[in-house]
């Protein structure tokens, strides 16, 4: 500070330096938080689309036919490709695999499975 009690023009370049590197690392972590956001909220809304596939298997009061089915399904304003998968466990018993896929990039988001009695 100079005698007068103002800041120099040195000091005021360095506060406004420190200040802008502050700024800088703030505004990446809310960038990084709202990309982490987004990506939380399409797998979730894929979890969704796995259960109420997997449920409709599972309920179904007929024989479900071994072999795959793929069809798509919208959640929270977004589509979302699905596969169920029907095979074989054990003796009377059928595994039922639930992948549901982002349409655009083919990335698996989701994955469920269960045991089911033939």
């Amino acid at each position: 500070m100079s005698k007068d009690g103002g800041f120099t023009l040195v000091e005021v370049l360095a506060a406004l330096a420190v200040f802008s590197l502050a700024a800088v690392g703030l505004i990446q972590v809310t960038a990084q938080s709202t990309r982490t956001a987004g990506a939380l909220e399409q797998r979730y809304a894929a979890r969704v689309v796995a259960s109420n596939v997997l449920a409709d298997a599972l309920a179904q009061n007929r024989s479900l036919q071994r072999g795959s089915t793929a069809g798509t399904d919208e959640q929270l304003g977004r589509a979302f490709e699905w596969t169920r998968e029907i095979s074989s466990a054990s003796s009377g018993l059928l595994q039922v695999q639930i992948t549901v896929s982002e349409p655009e990039t083919g990335q698996v988001l989701s994955e469920l499975s269960a045991l089911r009695a033939e």
